[in-house]
């Protein structure tokens, strides 16, 4: 039998640079867990039997961040979603909000009728409601 800790997050890279300084000020609490390289794997790593290191699981294969409490972090009731949720680290959002969030910026983009590069799109808000862009022209 294993513990599942539901308070363990994915974070998408973009967007969520704040994730460094929340682990280095929460050190012993919540820690960054990463898949290691194929190479480094070699076999052996295995997500689900059959599916060895030559398919690689969705941490794998990602650019995502696991953010994760410690055992002494659960101790101390520590919440990686609540410090998550703090200003100071610019507002870290979970992998599930930043896929929706461009799910929905891709369907204004189709809905738009204009290129990609014919301007900016909207990608996320922080929590302010200020956008986040790709960019575009100016």
């Amino acid at each position: 039998m294993a513990d599942l800790d539901l308070d363990d997050t994915l974070l998408h890279f973009d967007f969520n640079g704040g994730v460094n300084q929340l682990v280095k000020d929460h050190a012993g609490d919540v820690e960054l867990k990463a898949m290691p390289s194929v190479a480094a794997a070699g076999p052996g790593y295995c997500a689900e039997a059959g599916k060895c290191y030559e398919q690689g699981d969705i941490l794998f294969e990602s650019s995502f961040h696991y953010l994760s409490r410690t055992d002494a972090g659960h101790a101390k009731g520590v919440s990686v979603r609540a410090l998550m949720k703090d200003p100071k680290y610019g507002g870290l959002r979970s992998l599930r909000e930043y896929q929706i969030d461009a799910r929905a910026a891709i369907n204004a983009q189709r809905q738009s009728g204009r290129a990609p590069n014919e301007g900016e799109a909207v990608v996320a808000r922080d929590d302010a409601g200020r956008p986040f862009t790709t960019g575009g022209d100016k």
